[in-house]
């Protein structure tokens, strides 16, 4: 049986999505604050909020905003997380960083190690 160009987009990207939903349950300790670069459609904020966190702040496109509230809502997580566009909105100290960063705006050519939150994150 041959397999589909498709069926291996979708295998990658279940096996990318279980390789982050695994690496946050080893470091999201109760009460941690995320910081989640690239949200999308929120996927990794939800699992951050399931692993614990208090709070999650998920940087991304205006676009992408609207499906990921839904997402969130609908997991029982919309409360703990807060949709920013850029790292201007974030107002915590952070104790995890998540990115998937593809190349779209707001990050295109920026390093998450520029940001003085995130250094002081992963010195933690």
């Amino acid at each position: 049986m041959a397999v589909d160009s498709r069926d291996r987009v979708v295998g990658a990207l279940d096996a990318m999505e279980h390789a982050y939903a695994q690496a946050l349950r080893a470091v999201v300790a109760p009460g941690a604050r995320v910081l989640d670069l690239g949200g999308g459609f929120g996927r990794n904020a939800v699992v951050a909020v399931r692993c614990g966190a208090d709070r999650v702040y998920s940087v991304q496109a205006a676009a992408a905003r609207p499906a990921a509230e839904r997402v969130a809502a609908a997991n029982g997580c919309g409360a703990r997380i807060h949709w920013v566009e850029d790292l201007e909105g974030v107002h915590d100290d952070i104790d995890v960083v998540v990115a998937h960063v593809p190349g779209d705006p707001p990050l295109v050519g920026v390093s998450a190690l520029s940001f003085p939150m995130v250094r002081a994150a992963l010195e933690r």
